[in-house]
């Protein structure tokens, strides 16, 4: 066994060091929202670093999770709270948008969600509800059109064949 699986803090540890031991326990260094952008602005708005994180959005990576590790490793080594990350993050992640657009002419993904997708997803899901309560509602047996209904909102599975079923287990035969 390796000697550092044991190298970690137990549970409650945190408890008995100092309070203020680490930089996220201490107030953080910059408190307002428009001198924490500016610390950003004047740290991204280089051409080098545009150009890094924009081969990193280019290789498929979205740039909400990139704005988001950006301002969560700020955090932790105290330069800000998260409620200022909260301010700020928008205007951060639309700030590197438009400066990736602008200088490398890469069209950015925001996010991983397909929200397209998930808006048809949504309106199906409402047709198939309002069509099963028509159909409910109006109960015709054999009429054509609620048929044709009834295979949009429900259809039929193929008939399965039936399948064999073998034992199984160690003192199964065959």
């Amino acid at each position: 066994m390796a000697a550092g699986r044991f190298d970690r803090p137990i549970p409650g540890m945190s408890m008995t060091s100092p309070l203020g031991k680490y930089p996220y326990e201490r107030p953080p260094e910059m408190v307002d929202a428009e001198e924490v952008l500016q610390y950003y602005m004047d740290r991204i708005a280089d051409e080098e670093a545009i150009d890094d994180i924009a081969m990193v959005c280019d290789m498929g990576v979205p740039l909400k999770p990139i704005v988001q590790s950006m301002l969560t490793a700020n955090q932790m080594e105290g330069k800000h709270s998260i409620d200022v990350s909260l301010i700020i993050g928008p205007l951060l992640h639309a700030f590197l948008k438009g400066a990736i657009k602008a200088q490398t002419g890469i069209d950015v993904k925001d996010d991983d969600r397909d929200y397209q997708k998930e808006a048809d997803e949504r309106e199906m899901q409402k047709f198939k509800a309002l069509t099963m309560k028509y159909i409910a509602d109006i109960d015709k047996q054999g009429d054509p059109g609620v048929e044709l209904l009834k295979d949009i909102v429900e259809p039929e599975a193929a008939p399965e064949e039936p399948v064999e079923e073998k034992p199984m287990g160690l003192m199964a035969k065959g």
